[in-house]
């Protein structure tokens, strides 16, 4: 395990999810949406957020459902500015066994993630510290 850095540890409540389209158009991820992400003193760590069901029907109902829900788990490393997700489970599976980067900034109890650009854009996720 790399470097952990202890200011991350605990459970984070999602306030935002953001798309960035590559035009800098900024769109919601979705509705009603939730989330937590948890990050471990082991450098294990678990992110699941999920969005208001939208458009389900008797024949598509399996499908929007699977695409209202995000999650995955495993491990992490600080590097630089960036925070390295390792997939060891997802629900998506393409994800499993690869490296998910993110850069990340800290101010206080907020948590910004950036995804690194990609053909949609980029998301941008906005998480505040649980405190017990």
């Amino acid at each position: 395990m790399k470097h952990v850095n202890k200011i991350l540890l605990g459970t984070w409540e999602l306030e935002g999810f953001q798309i960035i389209t590559p035009e800098k158009e900024k769109r919601n991820w979705g509705e009603e949406m939730t989330g937590l992400l948890i990050y471990s003193a082991t450098g294990h760590m678990s992110v699941s957020i999920s969005k208001k069901l939208v458009g389900a029907n008797d024949t598509n109902k399996d499908k929007v459902l699977l695409d209202s829900f995000i999650f995955y788990a495993g491990t992490y490393s600080i590097q630089s500015k960036e925070i390295v997700h390792y997939v060891s489970i997802a629900t998506n599976q393409d994800r499993k066994n690869k490296e998910m980067r993110r850069f990340f900034k800290i101010k206080e109890d907020l948590l910004t993630l950036s995804s690194p650009e990609q053909s949609f854009g980029k998301a941008v996720l906005k998480w505040r510290k649980i405190k017990h």
